[in-house]
């Protein structure tokens, strides 16, 4: 019985809220400006990986240096664990979707933010269409989130000495 009891104590102390993150469901930018994708956890936790990534390559790092994958791209980690993702000079090469990736000790999450850039003009437009595509599709989504479940399972089980 007191068993019991105590289980149901460190539940209802430890279960009631678990860990999530947020970000912009989508955000509209006009050609050439200046966007930021904040990602933000919902309370303290211990940081295992947290990232950006547009579903082909990680773009910025709360653990790496505070440039990106590419001169336009910049990365800000703040003290309230929010990762920055900001990206210079957009254009329709950027549109696509980001996912926001983090691993705590505690638990993981993927939140999407899907970019979209419009108003170029029609030269450049067609130049950036045929040079570079990022976006992920829906099955490539299905495989992050696998990933990143494998990989969360990996390092907690590597962590707790398994």
């Amino acid at each position: 019985m007191r068993a019991a009891a105590l289980t149901i104590l460190l539940t209802a102390i430890t279960g009631t809220h678990q860990m999530s993150i947020r970000t912009e469901q989508s955000v509209n930018a006009m050609c050439s400006d200046t966007i930021t994708l904040p990602c933000s956890v919902d309370k303290n936790v211990t940081v295992m990986e947290y990232y950006w990534t547009n579903g082909t390559k990680k773009l910025c790092d709360y653990n790496g240096p505070m440039k990106g994958v590419s001169p336009h791209i910049h990365c800000k980690y703040t003290d309230n664990q929010q990762l920055l993702l900001t990206i210079h000079h957009v254009d329709p090469g950027y549109n696509g979707e980001y996912f926001c990736i983090l691993m705590a000790t505690s638990d993981h999450k993927v939140s999407t933010t899907i970019l979209e850039v419009s108003d170029c003009d029609e030269r450049s437009s067609m130049w950036i269409n045929s040079s570079r595509q990022n976006h992920a599709c829906a099955s490539e989504h299905k495989w992050i989130n696998l990933l990143v479940s494998l990989t969360a399972l990996l390092s907690l089980i590597s962590h707790s000495g398994i």
